[in-house]
């Protein structure tokens, strides 16, 4: 897993709140790490994405969403509340690359 991703995914921390036996799983509350608090990490992902060609520049971008998921998973969280983070993972790095392109290449 990449650095990035690791640290965005340990960064959407799960609370969990309920009794034992499995049941805790089924009551957790994920409180994501804010976006707007991650900023540096989509940066450096759209500067190394932008330094690639584009076919593979999105297989870096479909890896790196693949691992967010799949650390998710890993915390037992639910899989519409995974799909939305991965969807806000994204729609930053998305943003951000307009953001650079619209600035003519700085960020």
């Amino acid at each position: 897993m990449s650095a990035a991703i690791q640290f965005i995914a340990e960064h959407a921390v799960s609370f969990v709140f309920g009794g034992g036996n499995g049941s805790a799983a089924r009551n957790a509350v994920v409180f994501p790490f804010p976006a707007k608090r991650r900023r540096g990490d989509i940066t450096g992902i759209v500067a190394h994405m932008l330094a690639l060609d584009l076919a593979d520049g999105e297989a870096f971008l479909a890896v790196l969403e693949r691992e967010y998921a799949d650390h998710l998973v890993g915390k037992l969280i639910q899989q519409h509340v995974i799909d939305d983070e991965v969807s806000s993972f994204r729609g930053a790095v998305r943003a951000e690359i307009w953001n650079v392109v619209l600035r003519g290449g700085h960020s």
